[in-house]
């Protein structure tokens, strides 16, 4: 996931007057001290000096931790202008510094490229600890010496959460941060100071943090990030075809993300059980197969269906013969086909222990042949695995279609294999594309990743193909990736 994303509990605090959540903040360390930032009026409301506020009675909440205040830190005449306030908190022991977050705190953000960028506001519902991370959806704009201004999507406020009184309800998330990543390094842009009147309107207004900085001189607390805000820094780090592969080699094994299916391979792998993976088209099983077995010491017998003509269930077994021989020293094949037949091929072989032999690709859709197909290989492993009891010999079959719905007895067929399936990405296709990012430089930015990943199906195919196309075309605006996932879901249909 994104860096923000990962530390979103230690980039949002909230402010508490007798028990009552007043707004939020931001908190940091500096110079081994701890520290908030956040909105003038979350802690003055109506109060004109420093004297009518009582320190004692307010604490800072960060990830279920409370933190006195210890005093205020920017004098009120400026804070009152701008509107951003910063407060020193107190910390009983180092250990709890642990639990803040490295940030920086911007100057001269130039806010019609934070779009461009990893951004979020990282907000909290007052009554609530679900802390979420909202994206900007409109260019912001300068309005005036300290307000940026955009939008979110309509209703952001009045559904965060469970309320659902509109943004009266939210009053305690002034002073949350607009945030920034660019690599591993978090940017405090600008803090949120005014929300949505109701439901419908959208606009959000935002504090900038520079007129505070000059209070604070060679401390190097503030950071000028004018020249960051304005074009993506990242650089590849990795060759585009190894990041955005079609075979996996390893060249690309630090761009490949594991899933639970992964570990459900390996562990049949670990008790030499046979595995029939099954998924639809560009789901990622023949990723998952190669990058696992080069894992492994074992003997891999790779047996590619894709160049075969599949008319009926002999021309699948006769691809796997005519494969098969190429890794032995075996010229003489079987004329039957016949499950007794093949199986004394495989016997004469004589594969070493500890071999892998694997069916690729196949991606027949006659359902004739599949419940021919599906038949003869559960019959075919069962009783060659009879002919070599003493030897450790795996087979894995990867196949678009789910072998428990075509024929099979199931269960000699869960006896024989056991089914594992692809299809699976909800909830780690975001986490490919961040690996994919952040492999060539985290040039696209959080709206655009959103993207492509409401257009790409929950398939790493198609994900993969849009952000090789967006990192080719190195045109990173939103307007451009929209472009370019809408030109790959145009060629992609044309071929299924």
């Amino acid at each position: 996931m994104s860096v923000l994303y990962n530390n979103k509990e230690k980039l949002h605090g909230k402010i508490y007057q007798y028990e009552k959540c007043i707004g939020s903040c931001v908190p940091f360390v500096h110079q081994e001290r701890a520290y908030a930032i956040t909105c003038h009026h979350v802690l003055f409301g109506g109060k004109e000096t420093t004297d009518q506020l009582a320190l004692e009675n307010l604490t800072v909440t960060i990830n279920s931790i409370n933190y006195p205040l210890l005093r205020i830190v920017t004098a009120h005449e400026v804070s009152s202008k701008c509107d951003v306030l910063i407060v020193e908190l107190t910390v009983s022991s180092s250990d709890k510094l642990k639990g803040f977050v490295d940030i920086v705190l911007s100057t001269k953000v130039d806010a019609e490229h934070i779009l461009k960028h990893n951004h979020g506001l990282i907000v909290c519902h007052p009554n609530e600890n679900q802390i979420a991370k909202v994206l900007l959806n409109s260019q912001a704009r300068d309005c005036g010496e300290y307000d940026i201004e955009s939008t979110v999507e309509k209703g952001t406020f009045y559904n965060l959460g469970k309320a659902r009184g509109g943004a009266k309800e939210y009053a305690g998330i002034s002073g949350s941060g607009l945030f920034m990543s660019i690599g591993e390094k978090t940017y405090l842009l600008a803090l949120l100071s005014k929300l949505p009147d109701g439901s419908i309107t959208e606009t959000v207004v935002l504090k900038r943090l520079d007129s505070i900085a000059t209070m604070f001189g060679e401390s190097k607390l503030f950071f000028d990030i004018v020249e960051l805000t304005r074009e993506p820094t990242g650089k590849a780090k990795a060759p585009l075809k190894d990041v955005c592969f079609v075979n996996y080699t390893e060249r690309s094994k630090d761009y490949y993300y594991p899933r639970s299916c992964d570990s459900e391979f390996n562990a049949n792998l670990d008790d030499s059980m046979n595995t029939w993976l099954h998924g639809e088209s560009g789901s990622g099983k023949t990723a998952l197969v190669a990058r696992n077995l080069m894992q492994r010491n074992v003997h891999h017998i790779a047996c590619d269906l894709e160049p075969i003509t599949i008319d009926s269930c002999d021309s699948i077994f006769r691809g796997m013969i005519d494969d098969i021989t190429q890794f032995t020293d075996i010229d003489e094949t079987p004329d039957n086909l016949d499950v007794k037949s093949i199986s004394q091929f495989l016997q004469k072989c004589q594969f070493k222990d500890n071999t892998v032999i694997t069916i690729d690709e196949m991606s027949c859709t006659r359902p004739d042949i599949i419940e021919q197909f599906c038949q003869k290989a559960m019959l075919l492993v069962r009783h060659y695995q009879k002919l070599e009891p003493d030897k450790n010999i795996v087979f894995v079959i990867s196949s678009i279609f789910d072998p428990k719905v075509h024929g099979c007895h199931r269960g000699k067929l869960i006896e024989s294999f056991d089914i594992i399936c692809s299809n699976n990405w909800s909830n780690d296709i975001e986490n490919l594309l961040d690996v994919q990012n952040d492999a060539l430089g985290n040039m696209i930015c959080e709206n655009g990743k959103q993207i492509i990943l409401k257009n790409c199906d929950n398939l790493p195919r198609l994900l993969t193909k849009m952000v090789q196309r967006v990192y080719r075309s190195k045109d990173f605006s939103v307007e451009s990736i929209t472009l370019v996932v809408e030109r790959v879901i145009s060629e992609y249909k044309e071929h299924e």
